[in-house]
């Protein structure tokens, strides 16, 4: 997929820029006075934008353990959000204003959330990929930022390294098997013999 850039010039990935799908969804219209013959557009703000993207997604901040809030979505009485999996650790009252949970998800976020892209988990390891929530998870399992142990590790390797870094250690591995590319090789040569 082409890698799009993000308003504050960071990339992004899997889906386009959050500000261009509300503007591609904001379809200009004619003017019903006609005479006057301009078209409607909402105001763009002094960043030439329609959203402020950091602030939106800010208000996906799970205010307790501060991963992304997904759906679905639960809410207290106030409309304070917290994730599910901290609402399902025992969690009483709303770390916020301290008041009870609500029965009712916060189907309002839940349909924002569907909508927007969410940066990787891998971003602090330096991921730049944003995708939407029906493409996360994928993208996270095979993202080149996760970190991942050494196929040595049954051969006593401790490393944790991030994917693209690791073949580079694999080849220079001290718990590589000795002679490991000689007997790759030869049996490469042996059965090209046959």
């Amino acid at each position: 997929m082409a890698s799009h850039s993000m308003p504050n010039g960071r990339g992004y990935g899997e889906t386009k820029s959050p500000t261009a799908a509300l503007a591609r969804q904001s379809s200009i219209r004619k003017s019903s006075a006609g005479d006057l013959g301009s078209s409607t557009l909402p105001s763009l703000g002094t960043a030439g934008r329609l959203v402020d993207y950091e602030a939106l997604i800010r208000h996906f901040d799970c205010p307790v353990c501060h991963d992304w809030v997904t759906p679905p979505i639960v809410q207290c009485r106030k409309g304070h959000i917290v994730c599910g999996p901290c609402k399902s650790k025992g969690l009483k009252a709303c770390p916020v204003c301290k008041q009870r949970f609500s029965d009712v998800t916060n189907w309002m976020m839940e349909q924002v959330s569907l909508v927007i892209a969410f940066p990787c988990k891998f971003q602090g390891n330096g991921c730049r990929i944003y995708s939407e929530l029906i493409h996360k998870t994928a993208h996270e399992a095979l993202c080149s930022f996760r970190p991942v142990s050494c196929q040595y590790g049954i051969r006593g390797c401790t490393q944790i390294l991030l994917y693209h870094l690791m073949e580079k250690h694999v080849l220079e591995c001290r718990f590589k098997p000795p002679n490991l590319h000689s007997q790759l090789s030869s049996s490469s040569h042996g059965s090209s013999n046959n």
